[in-house]
């Protein structure tokens, strides 16, 4: 294998189990260099226990990890060329910035001028320069996050693994961490593992992610794969907003399911890998794909039964005759889409191949 075909991290059948509890279970995974890879799901899924494994935080019950390559997996923290941002950025009260910047690397007995050197560029990328001899305390929680990811970055490790680090500050600050993170990793060249709970901040700076359930990846794509062609009902629920509806299943050609609705209308549904004998599923429909139309149009019939103004879009809750409640977002504007009334009677038209049969 040539030294550009390497996987940054390889990790094949690794599992972790705290006493009778399964943490992780079978998992294997390829990261390539110089991507940005996302670790996604609800909490206790197993995500951070797999990044402490990658870091040498944590053992693995069995299963193999590499870093190019190279077997890693008995290898301590210290001598494992990948760093780590924790959610709480643990920063020396008593060393200024650039102390704290260069504490990793007088650790690792790096020449003191390259210090100097690497201290001036890793502040530099992070946009701190002028605070160099202030002290954490002294910085806002912004800062103080942006001083932690350049005293991961300055050793110039061939991984960085990120645990949360953004979710202890607000809204705003979070979205502008987003463009940071994303502009710092394609600068730098270093693969960057991130985990989080939070489906927009995975969705919106990620290369590929990986979306962790119950120790297991239930799926592995990029943002637009997962968003668009989910595997199942538990990605399709966790990955942005999506309605299910149960369905039978008529037919299965190729990638093209024709599926029976409650009301006895057919619609063509995308489906990946649904086993021939299956009758029964559910489609997935996300509400911006779901169209209102008067009640004489072709199409679903319901009942209006919530409508919330949101701006850029309204939001529809509508009551179908078998008491599924579907929400639908249509776009503001000068069109008719979003002038439907509590109480109305409409139809819900489901375009073909805009919806995608799932299983469990």
């Amino acid at each position: 294998m040539n030294a550009q075909d390497k996987m940054a991290i390889s990790i094949r059948n690794a599992a972790k189990q705290f006493g009778n509890f399964i943490a992780l279970d079978n998992v294997s995974l390829d990261i390539a260099p110089n991507e940005f890879f996302t670790l996604l799901g609800p909490s206790g899924c197993g995500k951070t226990t797999l990044l402490r494994m990658i870091a040498g935080f944590e053992t693995a019950t069995q299963g193999e990890i590499f870093l190019y390559d190279e077997e890693i997996e008995k290898l301590p923290a210290n001598r494992r060329s990948v760093n780590t941002v924790f959610q709480q950025y643990a920063l020396f009260p008593h060393m200024t910035v650039a102390e704290n910047v260069a504490f990793g690397m007088r650790m690792l007995k790096v020449p003191k001028d390259e210090i100097t050197k690497r201290t001036s560029e890793a502040l530099s990328m992070v946009q701190l320069a002028e605070f160099s001899h202030r002290r954490p305390s002294q910085l806002s929680g912004g800062q103080q996050q942006r001083v932690a990811l350049a005293r991961a970055l300055a050793p110039k490790p061939k991984v960085l693994l990120l645990d949360e680090p953004l979710s202890a500050l607000d809204l705003k600050l979070r979205q502008s961490m987003r463009a940071e993170l994303k502009r710092i990793q394609r600068q730098t060249g270093i693969t960057f593992v991130f985990v989080t709970h939070d489906q927009e901040e995975a969705l919106t700076m990620s290369d590929r992610i990986a979306v962790m359930s119950a120790g297991k990846v239930q799926q592995v794509g990029t943002a637009k794969d997962i968003y668009e062609r989910p595997n199942n009902i538990f990605v399709a629920n966790f990955i942005g907003e999506t309605n299910l509806i149960e369905v039978k299943i008529e037919s299965i050609v190729k990638s093209v399911a024709n599926c029976r609705m409650f009301d006895g209308s057919l619609i063509a549904c995308t489906a990946d890998a649904i086993a021939a004998n299956i009758k029964t599923g559910k489609i997935s429909v996300r509400p911006e794909r779901l169209k209102l139309a008067t009640k004489s149009s072709k199409g679903i019939k319901g009942v209006v039964t919530q409508s919330i103004y949101l701006g850029t879009d309204t939001q529809h809750i509508v009551r179908l005759g078998n008491q599924t409640e579907l929400t639908i977002r249509s776009q503001n504007g000068d069109g008719p889409d979003a002038n439907y009334e509590i109480g109305q009677e409409i139809s819900v038209v489901i375009d073909p191949g805009v919806a995608r049969l799932l299983t469990e």
